[in-house]
């Protein structure tokens, strides 16, 4: 096949590829955007689709803008995949990856969901987008690499094998990023670098109230002290190892959400119990006790999370009304039986990309809780999970888009749902 084309994107798919065609084959292009006239060249060639690299922008959609980041794909800077494939949407507007974002989304509902908008889903809410599209992010992981005497620190190129050496990244924090300069210019540490280890930088805020970063390679010390950060219902404390969102402006913004949820439910119907699945250190569980929940189960297979979480719901007196549990929510299911009246409980879940287990789906779209909020970071599994409980009697109250990772192809949703 000839290598280099001039082609029409059409669309632009979940997870950022542009989408043209090709002797009427689907070409994904990364860096592209919809209604752009671009030049490319094929990379790889499937029997049902091809991949290219971006050449040249011959017409630019109104919606692109100059690029800050000099690892972002920029035509013809870039030679097959070395461009970092972390940000997909370094050349649009932030507006414009909003509007993407909510569009993906939609569409994953209808194509893999099998739902009718129109019908099936009673509101779709607008996205909420992040206070800043760049140096958001208050935790980073880079890996290392060495090829003869040279050492790379960066993130991993879509090959999956190679690294892109890293010397600042456009959507860390600007304290992140100083203490990068600070080791990548420390001799010492750069001579430390082992192939296959990695670097994470986390910010945090210490004892005395001032922000500060932590860095470690491979995994934190077993004694490490927990780290606080600040969100808007107080402090949370999060063992340094633990799951924690990476976007404050867009987690305060869905723990309002979720309280608010709880809250109106709790006037309605007299709800007075919520069982939070893969509670983590707790965000969702204290969402909830700030809404006048008494009676909260938490289950969470990281057991150092679980103690912190038990610290973080200290201070609302729920005494022996709150309980969270070390375990696999597949293997914890029985825990359930403690409630007396499921139909006054709120169920949480924020299970992990791969969504909730086969196990765990099946058992919970049969319970009556009065009502379920499904927080989900892989709208595919979403989709997946949500048939599930739509067969099983459940309908989409609401649902929607949540911006905690902008510039990147992945996005954060909140759906909620009702027993029909």
């Amino acid at each position: 096949m000839q290598q280099i084309f001039k082609i029409k994107i059409d669309n632009v798919a979940f997870g950022g590829d542009g989408v043209g065609r090709v002797n009427n084959l689907v070409c994904f292009v990364p860096g592209t955007l919809q209604g752009e006239f671009v030049e490319v060249k094929i990379t790889k060639e499937k029997h049902n689709y091809l991949r290219a690299k971006l050449l040249k922008v011959i017409e630019a959609s109104p919606e692109r803008i100059d690029i800050v980041c000099p690892y972002a794909v920029i035509p013809t800077a870039n030679k097959g995949a070395d461009f970092c494939p972390g940000c997909a949407y370094m050349h649009a507007s932030y507006n414009e990856e909003l509007r993407m974002k909510h569009q993906q989304f939609i569409e994953m509902l209808e194509r893999n969901g099998k739902f009718d908008i129109n019908n099936d889903i009673e509101k779709v809410n607008d996205i909420v987008g992040s206070d800043s599209e760049l140096y958001y992010r208050n935790k980073i992981t880079l890996h290392a690499q060495l090829e003869g005497r040279e050492r790379f620190l960066g993130y991993i190129k879509s090959d999956n094998e190679n690294v892109v050496d890293i010397e600042q990244c456009a959507i860390a924090d600007k304290l992140i990023n100083k203490k990068l300069a600070d080791l990548r210019s420390n001799k010492g540490f750069y001579h430390s670098l082992h192939r296959e280890m990695s670097v994470t930088l986390k910010k945090i805020t210490n004892k005395k109230g001032e922000d500060e970063v932590l860095f470690w390679r491979n995994n934190p010390k077993e004694n490490a002290s927990w780290v606080r950060q600040q969100t808007i219902y107080g402090n949370f404390s999060t063992p340094l190892g633990s799951f924690q969102q990476i976007n404050q402006s867009v987690t305060d913004k869905l723990m309002k959400k979720v309280h608010d949820i709880i809250k109106e439910t709790k006037t309605q119907s007299n709800v007075d119990s919520c069982v939070d699945l893969y509670c983590g250190s707790g965000l969702f569980a204290m969402a909830a006790a700030e809404a006048g929940i008494k009676n909260i189960t938490g289950i969470e297979a990281d057991e150092k999370a679980v103690v912190a979480a038990t610290f973080n719901l200290k201070d609302y007196d729920l005494q022996d009304n709150v309980k969270f549990l070390t375990g696999k929510v597949e293997k914890s299911l029985k825990n359930f039986k403690r409630f007396n009246d499921l139909s006054k409980t709120i169920l949480i879940v924020d299970p992990p990309r791969n969504g909730l287990h086969r196990n765990v789906r099946e058992v919970l779209s049969e319970l009556p809780f009065a009502k379920i909020i499904y927080i989900s970071c892989a709208p595919d599994t979403l989709c997946r999970d949500l048939k599930v409980f739509s067969k099983k009697g459940w309908k989409i109250a609401q649902t929607g888009v949540y911006d905690m990772f902008p510039r990147t192809g992945h996005f954060e949703s909140l759906t909620v749902l009702e027993p029909c």
